[in-house]
């Protein structure tokens, strides 16, 4: 079935909740990579994707760090050409990407042939432990890995939604399974944020107003940064993805903290930033930096689980580990509105493709 972008985002509770039960299966391969880690010795690992693939493992990779892992993420490309020392006999390597056949993906499993433990093969010492996040079984990163894990969810016609989704459900449920977490624990609190990713859809009409305020205040055309902090980075930059693909905008993600330091001086009457926060350890640093921002003339859209001022989205408090799932959707309402103001079909290639297999 063919969707449009919206429907893609509509659809994404109802496949998040399916990619979640049919993680049920695959409870026995994450124990295979949990007992060889435990055997090797691994507490290094590394998470790596391109584009969405590489954010959706933010979440894991900070839970990791919070449970006595040396846990690392590179973008691919980096991990080819500038940090392939980095992979050690043992680390865990975690390769992500919907397709399995993503131009870097191939370019690094060649790159690594003869070097991957394979279950059932002889001479495996030495070999490193490749785990494979992917939609397809037919794929080259599903027929080299050591363990592949599925994503089981519908193919989208254009931009990532359902596969972001799923990606970061399957590097969570890793994370968490390999430090000893139950299917049925980390279930329960996936089913609560697909819940509360109903319901905010169902609210969208109310806070989608701010959004539209937020950007008819401002130049359509202009530039939009995205700022987070911890797991809201990865909300950030996978949000800043969004919006050049889904609405041909210029945007990057900063932090926080970051932006103070230097990139504070392109504030002006059209700058514009969407903010993300729902740490409520660091909540007022936050907000007083999007305070900071309007009284220098920007607009700020804050998405948060807290109340806030207008504009913003203020989401239900679905946990720390869940957030993810839930702070990427009103970004991805706001690029498709962005797309109507610029008349443009959203999400729509006009350069590249589904699948980019060149470097």
């Amino acid at each position: 079935m063919a969707y449009t972008y919206m429907e893609d985002i509509f659809s994404q509770p109802e496949s998040l909740k399916e990619c979640g039960y049919k993680l049920g299966g695959q409870a026995e391969i994450i124990e295979k990579i949990r007992w060889r880690s435990e055997k090797k010795g691994c507490k290094r690992i590394i998470f790596t994707g391109m584009g969405s693939s590489n954010y959706c493992s933010v979440t894991a990779d900070r839970y990791l760090s919070e449970h006595g892992w040396l846990s690392l993420r590179y973008s691919t490309a980096e991990l080819i050409h500038s940090c392939f020392h980095m992979i050690q006999e043992d680390t865990l390597l975690v390769m992500i990407s919907q397709s399995g056949e993503s131009g870097e993906i191939v370019r690094l499993l060649e790159r690594l042939e003869g070097k991957i433990y394979l279950p059932g093969r002889q001479e495996q010492s030495g070999k490193i432990t490749v785990v494979g996040i992917t939609n397809s079984s037919e794929s080259t990163l599903a027929r080299k890995s050591t363990y592949t894990l599925y994503m089981n969810v519908e193919q989208e016609s254009s931009v990532t939604t359902r596969t972001y989704m799923a990606g970061i459900a399957e590097t969570l449920f890793l994370a968490m399974g390999i430090n000893g977490v139950s299917y049925e624990k980390f279930l329960k609190g996936l089913l609560k944020c697909v819940q509360n990713m109903e319901e905010t859809l169902n609210d969208s009409k109310a806070w989608g107003e701010g959004l539209k305020s937020f950007l008819d205040e401002s130049d359509v055309s202009a530039p939009i940064w995205l700022l987070g902090r911890g797991l809201d980075f990865g909300t950030a930059s996978a949000g800043a993805l969004f919006f050049r693909e889904v609405s041909r905008v210029v945007s990057a993600a900063e932090y926080c903290g970051e932006f103070r330091h230097g990139p504070f001086e392109v504030v002006d009457s059209r700058f514009r930033a969407v903010l993300i926060t729902t740490d409520e350890e660091i909540h007022e640093l936050n907000r007083n930096l999007a305070e900071n921002i309007r009284e220098k003339g920007g607009h700020v859209f804050i998405i948060s689980n807290q109340e806030e001022q207008e504009p913003a989205a203020v989401l239900p408090d679905c946990g720390k580990w869940y957030s993810q799932f839930l702070t990427i959707i009103p970004i991805q309402l706001l690029a498709d509105y962005i797309a109507e103001r610029k008349g443009i079909k959203p999400g729509e290639f006009r350069w590249g493709s589904k699948i980019t297999k060149g470097e």
